[in-house]
Protein backbone atom coordinates (compact mmCIF):
# COMPACT_ATOMS: atom_id res chain seq x y z
CA UNK A 1 0.00 0.00 0.00
CA UNK A 2 1.30 3.44 -0.91
CA UNK A 3 0.11 4.76 2.47
CA UNK A 4 2.74 2.57 4.11
CA UNK A 5 5.62 3.38 1.76
CA UNK A 6 7.60 4.57 4.79
CA UNK A 7 7.84 0.88 5.75
CA UNK A 8 9.25 -0.23 2.39
CA UNK A 9 12.98 0.16 3.25
CA UNK A 10 12.56 -1.95 6.40
CA UNK A 11 10.50 -4.64 4.68
CA UNK A 12 13.08 -4.88 1.89
CA UNK A 13 15.86 -5.14 4.45
CA UNK A 14 13.92 -7.86 6.28
CA UNK A 15 13.64 -9.79 3.00
CA UNK A 16 17.41 -9.52 2.49
CA UNK A 17 18.02 -11.22 5.84
CA UNK A 18 15.10 -13.65 5.63
CA UNK A 19 17.22 -16.63 4.55
CA UNK A 20 20.62 -15.92 6.11
CA UNK A 21 19.34 -14.59 9.45
CA UNK A 22 15.62 -15.25 9.98
CA UNK A 23 15.72 -14.06 13.59
CA UNK A 24 17.10 -10.66 12.60
CA UNK A 25 14.62 -10.52 9.71
CA UNK A 26 11.81 -11.18 12.18
CA UNK A 27 12.75 -8.20 14.37
CA UNK A 28 13.22 -5.89 11.39
CA UNK A 29 9.71 -6.80 10.24
CA UNK A 30 8.38 -6.29 13.75
CA UNK A 31 9.92 -2.82 13.78
CA UNK A 32 8.27 -2.03 10.44
CA UNK A 33 4.88 -3.15 11.73
CA UNK A 34 5.24 -1.07 14.88
CA UNK A 35 6.05 1.95 12.75
CA UNK A 36 3.03 1.20 10.58
CA UNK A 37 0.72 1.10 13.58
CA UNK A 38 1.78 4.66 14.44
CA UNK A 39 0.88 6.05 11.00
CA UNK A 40 -2.51 7.67 10.22
CA UNK A 41 -3.10 5.01 7.57
CA UNK A 42 -3.37 2.36 10.30
CA UNK A 43 -6.73 3.86 11.32
CA UNK A 44 -8.36 3.10 7.96
CA UNK A 45 -10.06 -0.18 7.12
CA UNK A 46 -7.52 -0.95 4.39
CA UNK A 47 -4.65 -0.06 6.71
CA UNK A 48 -5.92 -2.32 9.48
CA UNK A 49 -6.32 -5.19 7.03
CA UNK A 50 -2.81 -4.67 5.66
CA UNK A 51 -1.17 -4.58 9.10
CA UNK A 52 -3.18 -7.56 10.34
CA UNK A 53 -1.95 -9.55 7.35
CA UNK A 54 1.64 -8.59 8.12
CA UNK A 55 1.22 -9.57 11.77
CA UNK A 56 -0.24 -12.95 10.83
CA UNK A 57 2.65 -13.55 8.43
CA UNK A 58 5.12 -12.58 11.14
CA UNK A 59 3.50 -14.91 13.68
CA UNK A 60 3.79 -17.77 11.18
CA UNK A 61 7.48 -16.98 10.70
CA UNK A 62 7.97 -16.92 14.47
CA UNK A 63 6.52 -20.43 14.79
CA UNK A 64 8.73 -21.63 11.93
CA UNK A 65 11.83 -20.20 13.60
CA UNK A 66 10.97 -21.80 16.96
CA UNK A 67 10.44 -25.18 15.31
CA UNK A 68 13.69 -24.94 13.32
CA UNK A 69 16.19 -23.63 15.88
CA UNK A 70 17.10 -25.10 19.25
CA UNK A 71 18.05 -21.72 20.74
CA UNK A 72 15.06 -19.38 20.44
CA UNK A 73 15.68 -16.94 23.31
CA UNK A 74 16.40 -14.25 20.71
CA UNK A 75 12.75 -14.57 19.67
CA UNK A 76 11.03 -15.10 23.02
CA UNK A 77 13.15 -12.93 25.34
CA UNK A 78 13.33 -9.20 24.60
CA UNK A 79 16.61 -8.76 26.50
CA UNK A 80 18.30 -11.49 24.49
CA UNK A 81 16.66 -10.21 21.31
CA UNK A 82 17.99 -6.70 21.88
CA UNK A 83 21.52 -8.03 22.39
CA UNK A 84 21.15 -10.17 19.26
CA UNK A 85 20.05 -7.26 17.09
CA UNK A 86 22.71 -4.97 18.55
CA UNK A 87 25.41 -7.53 17.77
CA UNK A 88 24.20 -7.70 14.16
CA UNK A 89 24.18 -3.90 13.84
CA UNK A 90 27.70 -3.59 15.25
CA UNK A 91 28.99 -6.35 12.99
CA UNK A 92 27.69 -4.58 9.87
CA UNK A 93 29.01 -1.23 11.10
CA UNK A 94 32.44 -2.71 11.91
CA UNK A 95 32.78 -4.09 8.40
CA UNK A 96 31.65 -0.85 6.73
CA UNK A 97 33.83 1.36 8.90
CA UNK A 98 36.83 -0.92 8.46
CA UNK A 99 36.44 -0.82 4.68
CA UNK A 100 36.00 2.94 4.74
CA UNK A 101 39.15 3.46 6.81
CA UNK A 102 41.00 1.24 4.33
CA UNK A 103 39.87 3.64 1.58
CA UNK A 104 37.36 1.24 0.03
CA UNK A 105 34.42 3.50 -0.81
CA UNK A 106 32.35 1.38 -3.21
CA UNK A 107 28.60 0.84 -3.29
CA UNK A 108 28.74 -2.22 -0.99
CA UNK A 109 30.27 -0.03 1.72
CA UNK A 110 27.63 2.67 1.23
CA UNK A 111 24.92 0.03 1.39
CA UNK A 112 26.44 -1.42 4.58
CA UNK A 113 26.40 1.99 6.29
CA UNK A 114 22.73 2.42 5.37
CA UNK A 115 22.00 -1.09 6.67
CA UNK A 116 23.85 -0.43 9.93
CA UNK A 117 21.87 2.77 10.46
CA UNK A 118 18.59 0.90 9.95
CA UNK A 119 19.63 -1.94 12.26
CA UNK A 120 20.52 0.47 15.05
CA UNK A 121 17.10 2.05 14.55
CA UNK A 122 15.47 -1.38 14.88
CA UNK A 123 16.85 -1.50 18.44
CA UNK A 124 14.44 1.29 19.32
CA UNK A 125 11.56 -1.18 19.59
CA UNK A 126 13.13 -2.54 22.79
CA UNK A 127 13.29 0.86 24.49
CA UNK A 128 15.36 4.04 24.33
CA UNK A 129 18.55 3.62 22.33
CA UNK A 130 21.77 3.64 24.37
CA UNK A 131 23.85 6.73 23.66
CA UNK A 132 26.50 4.71 21.80
CA UNK A 133 23.93 3.08 19.53
CA UNK A 134 22.35 6.46 18.82
CA UNK A 135 25.75 7.90 17.88
CA UNK A 136 26.56 5.00 15.57
CA UNK A 137 23.11 5.17 13.95
CA UNK A 138 23.54 8.86 13.12
CA UNK A 139 27.16 8.42 12.05
CA UNK A 140 26.28 5.51 9.74
CA UNK A 141 23.57 7.51 8.00
CA UNK A 142 25.75 10.61 7.64
CA UNK A 143 28.60 8.51 6.28
CA UNK A 144 26.34 6.75 3.77
CA UNK A 145 24.98 10.06 2.47
CA UNK A 146 28.49 11.52 2.31
CA UNK A 147 29.93 8.58 0.36
CA UNK A 148 26.94 8.58 -1.99
CA UNK A 149 27.50 12.26 -2.72
CA UNK A 150 31.19 11.68 -3.36
CA UNK A 151 30.37 8.82 -5.72
CA UNK A 152 28.04 11.07 -7.72
CA UNK A 153 30.30 14.13 -7.83
CA UNK A 154 33.61 12.32 -8.30
CA UNK A 155 34.99 13.80 -5.08
CA UNK A 156 37.60 11.69 -3.26
CA UNK A 157 36.09 10.67 0.11
CA UNK A 158 37.89 11.25 3.39
CA UNK A 159 38.23 8.03 5.44
CA UNK A 160 36.60 8.10 8.86
CA UNK A 161 34.47 10.99 10.02
CA UNK A 162 34.63 13.80 7.41
CA UNK A 163 33.55 16.38 10.00
CA UNK A 164 35.42 15.37 13.14
CA UNK A 165 38.86 14.15 14.15
CA UNK A 166 37.60 10.99 15.79
CA UNK A 167 35.38 8.14 14.70
CA UNK A 168 33.04 6.38 17.13
CA UNK A 169 34.40 2.86 17.48
CA UNK A 170 32.04 -0.10 17.84
CA UNK A 171 32.16 -1.63 21.29
CA UNK A 172 30.99 -5.17 21.94
CA UNK A 173 28.12 -5.35 24.43
CA UNK A 174 29.37 -6.06 27.93
CA UNK A 175 28.21 -9.16 29.77
CA UNK A 176 28.66 -10.36 33.32
CA UNK A 177 31.44 -12.66 32.17
CA UNK A 178 33.31 -9.90 30.34
CA UNK A 179 36.51 -9.29 32.27
CA UNK A 180 39.02 -6.70 30.99
CA UNK A 181 42.35 -8.24 30.01
CA UNK A 182 45.27 -7.26 32.26
CA UNK A 183 47.45 -4.46 31.04
CA UNK A 184 50.59 -5.67 29.26
CA UNK A 185 53.99 -4.08 29.70
CA UNK A 186 55.39 -2.12 26.79
CA UNK A 187 58.98 -1.60 25.73
CA UNK A 188 60.06 2.01 25.93
CA UNK A 189 63.19 3.77 24.76
CA UNK A 190 65.31 5.95 27.00
CA UNK A 191 63.25 8.92 25.80
CA UNK A 192 60.06 7.22 26.98
CA UNK A 193 58.83 6.35 23.48
CA UNK A 194 57.36 2.92 22.74
CA UNK A 195 59.68 0.76 20.66
CA UNK A 196 58.77 -1.96 18.18
CA UNK A 197 60.46 -5.34 18.58
CA UNK A 198 62.80 -4.41 15.74
CA UNK A 199 63.97 -1.36 17.68
CA UNK A 200 62.11 1.23 15.61
CA UNK A 201 60.26 3.86 17.70
CA UNK A 202 56.49 3.71 17.24
CA UNK A 203 55.20 7.21 16.45
CA UNK A 204 52.31 8.59 18.50
CA UNK A 205 49.92 8.52 15.53
CA UNK A 206 50.70 4.84 15.01
CA UNK A 207 49.96 4.12 18.66
CA UNK A 208 46.47 5.49 18.03
CA UNK A 209 46.13 3.31 14.93
CA UNK A 210 47.39 0.31 16.91
CA UNK A 211 44.67 0.79 19.49
CA UNK A 212 42.07 1.10 16.72
CA UNK A 213 43.24 -2.09 14.99
CA UNK A 214 43.06 -4.04 18.25
CA UNK A 215 39.58 -2.66 18.97
CA UNK A 216 38.31 -3.69 15.55
CA UNK A 217 39.87 -7.14 15.91
CA UNK A 218 38.28 -7.62 19.33
CA UNK A 219 34.87 -6.63 17.96
CA UNK A 220 35.24 -8.99 14.99
CA UNK A 221 36.20 -11.89 17.28
CA UNK A 222 33.18 -11.19 19.46
CA UNK A 223 30.94 -11.66 16.43
CA UNK A 224 32.88 -14.57 14.89
CA UNK A 225 34.14 -12.61 11.88
CA UNK A 226 37.47 -14.43 11.71
CA UNK A 227 38.67 -12.94 8.42
CA UNK A 228 38.25 -9.35 9.61
CA UNK A 229 39.81 -10.18 12.97
CA UNK A 230 42.90 -11.64 11.29
CA UNK A 231 43.23 -8.60 9.01
CA UNK A 232 43.26 -6.11 11.87
CA UNK A 233 45.50 -8.27 14.07
CA UNK A 234 48.03 -8.45 11.23
CA UNK A 235 47.97 -4.66 11.00
CA UNK A 236 48.50 -4.38 14.76
CA UNK A 237 51.38 -6.87 14.68
CA UNK A 238 53.01 -4.95 11.84
CA UNK A 239 53.12 -1.82 13.98
CA UNK A 240 54.45 -3.71 17.00
CA UNK A 241 57.16 -5.57 15.08
CA UNK A 242 58.26 -3.05 12.43
CA UNK A 243 56.95 0.31 13.61
CA UNK A 244 54.98 0.63 10.37
CA UNK A 245 51.30 0.30 9.50
CA UNK A 246 50.80 -2.02 6.50
CA UNK A 247 47.54 -0.21 5.64
CA UNK A 248 49.52 2.83 4.52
Amino acid sequence: MTEFKVLTPYLKLADEFKERDPILSYWITMHAIQRGIKTPASKTKEGKTYLLQKMEELEARKKAIISKFEETDAISDDIVAEAYCEAAAIKVFSWADGQDRSCNFGKPVIRAFYTASSLFEVLGQFGDLPMKAEELKKYSKVKAVYLSRCLKTGETPVPGNPEEDTVPLPVAPQTISSVPAPAQPVIESAEGRVMSTSGVPIQSDLMIRLDEHVSYARSAIQYEDVKTAVTFLQRALSILTTGQDITN
